[in-house]
């Protein structure tokens, strides 16, 4: 097995072309061919560091990254937040890294070459990218033989999920190639509007009169 180099040079060649380019919008369900993006702009809100994976049989390891961005550059609106992911590739095989939570957001979906803080020596594209039919979860997806040549490693592009979140919370991201392995991460949430808390507060306190009563 060997890492698809020309497919890698191509497809750096193409993302440094067109980097201003839109994605097309990926709706549940649905699948497109990795295209290019431009880099998030903007403050970075949570960052995971390099999370250490290890799984199967013959062993798969490596390290992969995320970082939340307020992306001034987001289609959904300047400071939407956009959420990237980076996997470096150790020994065995990678075919796929998922992120989770995506179900009720709009997502824009692309690849771009890696920017400090990520690892820039990134080259490796994904062949599509998926929604799974409810919308929760997006996969990035690579030919499996991204297996680094001896002496090597292989480490991905920036794999670029951009929505019209505006919060955030810790979730999980999926690490896949037969086996696998789950890493905390972090997924987009929702912000309760006011009126929501404000019933809350209605509804705890009518249970506080009732149990008062009650004793």
């Amino acid at each position: 097995m060997r890492r698809l180099m020309i497919g890698s040079i191509v497809a750096v060649s193409m993302v440094v072309a067109i980097a201003s380019a839109q994605a097309t919008p990926l709706a549940p369900g649905g699948s497109i061919a990795a295209a290019a993006v431009p880099n998030p702009t903007g403050a970075i809100l949570a960052d995971t560091g390099l999370l250490s994976y290890s799984y199967g049989t013959p062993l798969s390891t490596g390290t992969v990254r995320e970082i939340v961005f307020a992306d001034t550059s987001n289609p959904f609106g300047s400071g939407r937040l956009s959420f990237v992911f980076q996997a470096h590739v150790l020994t065995g095989d990678l075919a796929r890294i998922t992120g989770s939570s995506f179900g009720i957001f709009t997502t824009d979906v692309g690849i771009n070459v890696p920017l400090a803080p990520f690892i820039t020596t990134g080259s490796h594209p994904p062949q599509t990218i998926t929604r799974s039919q409810a919308g929760d979860v997006i996969g990035f997806n690579f030919d499996p033989s991204i297996v680094p040549d001896a002496g090597s490693t292989d480490t991905t592009l920036e794999l670029i999920v951009r929505t019209d979140a505006t919060a955030f919370k810790p979730g999980s991201i999926g690490v896949i190639d037969g086996g696998g392995q789950t890493l905390s991460g972090f997924v987009p949430t929702v912000i309760p509007e006011p009126g929501t808390f404000l019933l809350l507060g209605g509804g705890l306190a009518g249970i506080a009169a009732v149990r008062s009563r009650r004793s």
